[in-house]
């Protein structure tokens, strides 16, 4: 009798203690959620309901937050809007010397409009696989993308094969005028299976640490690994580091707000440590590599680029259409740098300095508030969330947006060493594009269901 009671008291304490851990998860989420508060939140406090967050409602508040709206985020499509179409425009702007001077473009030799269209077949079908997300059941995308991974993932493979090295990387996939990039989808594609995953409390009735730790390992950490580890793999495989550790910032911060507890904590810790000194191995042993950062560091130090001729080329360039352009810029199409210095990086890579160049300050800061406006309200998405599922893939979604804005921004102003990161929704690059569409297309989903501001008006 004794016996079958102290094994009671232990299951109760094991369960106390899963309890506890599932809460400090929702905890740790919950403070990500409400970094920004709705003002959702200010009228039901008002009206005497609970202002809890609505991953953690019960199962009735949800079923109605699932009929509560059916519209999609007008903040985030306006945003997006804006950024594509001046994204588009600056594509014609900076690129037309570079395809002008081209013989083999579409439909006529060293025709100037040659990336402008490629980059319009390229929102049109982002924008088409932007609607079918929209449109969606949330539980069907979701079924979709370890499928999708996997596709991506032989893709990776293939590229490494059946392609040339272009400018010292194995990244696309040539299908005549256009190219398809993997790692691109990649994102969106982790984003959305991260979310299901990692949204799954791990569960341990084991008092001994041993045993926890071999819990923890089979239900949270190798569903976790098994699938981040080879794609950041074979993205390293093909030179391309950068790409490389956005998908790993993006699996990592996601890893980290999917639970609360010592040993995920932990785990979560070393994996971010480790990826730092693998991220600054990785840089250090390819001499090109070394030689930006070094470029770079001689910058940040003294103010003066060496070797503006060679290895601080590019660095040089960028800076002097950033700088020349003044309060209000050149104007459109008057860009000087994108004739004989940016070349083909002006319309993809440094894309930003050509637009500063143009529009001048005041046009920058509109934009990067354009940016930190699709950002912010990305945020109140996530924190409206129906589910933690749900949560889990808006914040996603919005660091990996977010990280590569930022990345961009920063090389071209200098404040980051050179790499070849493009910026969202306005670089030329059709995978680039299409993924980054699907992406707002995941996240207007999930905006369908989350209970914002507006939806009480």
């Amino acid at each position: 009798m004794n016996r079958k009671q102290n094994t009671k008291k232990v299951d109760f304490a094991a369960k106390r203690k899963a309890s506890a851990r599932s809460e400090s998860a929702k905890q740790k989420l919950s403070f990500f959620q409400n970094f920004f508060r709705s003002s959702s939140n200010n009228s039901d406090s008002r009206s005497g309901k609970s202002a809890k967050p609505a991953k953690f409602r019960g199962k009735e508040e949800n079923k109605e937050d699932s009929h509560h709206q059916k519209r999609v985020d007008p903040f985030i499509v306006v945003c997006v809007a804006i950024l594509v179409a001046v994204g588009w425009m600056m594509v014609y702007s900076s690129s037309f010397y570079v395809a002008s001077q081209r013989a083999s473009t579409l439909f006529a030799p060293n025709n100037s409009f040659h990336f402008f269209i490629i980059q319009g077949v390229a929102i049109v079908v982002g924008l088409i696989a932007c609607f079918v997300c929209v449109k969606m059941k949330f539980s069907h995308l979701r079924a979709l993308a370890l499928p999708g991974l996997i596709i991506v993932g032989m893709l990776l493979i293939a590229v490494l094969f059946l392609n040339k090295e272009i400018n010292g990387a194995r990244l696309w996939i040539k299908l005549g005028p256009f190219s398809l990039q993997p790692s691109e989808l990649a994102k969106p594609l982790l984003c959305l299976y991260y979310g299901y995953i990692l949204s799954k409390d791990w569960k341990s009735t084991a008092e001994n640490l041993q045993t926890k730790l071999v819990d923890y390992l089979t239900q949270k950490f190798l569903p976790f690994a098994l699938v981040l580890v080879p794609i950041m793999g074979l993205v390293f495989i093909g030179k391309d580091l950068a790409g490389a550790a956005i998908i790993g910032v993006i699996g990592v911060a996601m890893y980290f707000l999917s639970s609360n507890s010592k040993i995920h904590n932990w785990f979560t810790g070393l994996l971010a440590s480790g990826g730092v000194l693998m991220g600054v191995l990785f840089a250090v042993i390819e001499p090109y590599r070394l030689q930006r950062i070094k470029t770079y560091l001689g910058f940040l130090g003294t103010g003066v680029i060496e070797d503006p001729l060679n290895t601080g080329y590019q660095l040089q360039q960028t800076l002097i259409a950033v700088g020349t352009g003044g309060i209000l810029g050149y104007g459109f199409g008057q860009s000087l740098q994108k004739y004989f210095y940016l070349q083909e990086t002006a319309f993809s890579d440094t894309i930003f300095a050509v637009y500063a160049e143009e529009f001048g300050l005041l046009g920058s800061l509109a934009l990067i508030t354009v940016f930190l406006l699709l950002f912010l309200r990305g945020i109140k998405i996530a924190q409206a969330a129906s589910n933690k599922a749900s949560a889990l893939t808006a914040f996603g979604l919005v660091i990996w947006l977010f990280l590569q804005t930022a990345i961009h921004l920063g090389v071209n102003v200098g404040l980051i060493p050179l790499t070849g990161v493009t910026l969202p929704f306005m670089s030329y690059g059709g995978s680039a594009m299409i993924s980054s569409l699907i992406g707002v297309g995941l996240l207007l989903n999930i905006s369908k269901q989350a209970k914002l501001d507006y939806a009480n008006k």
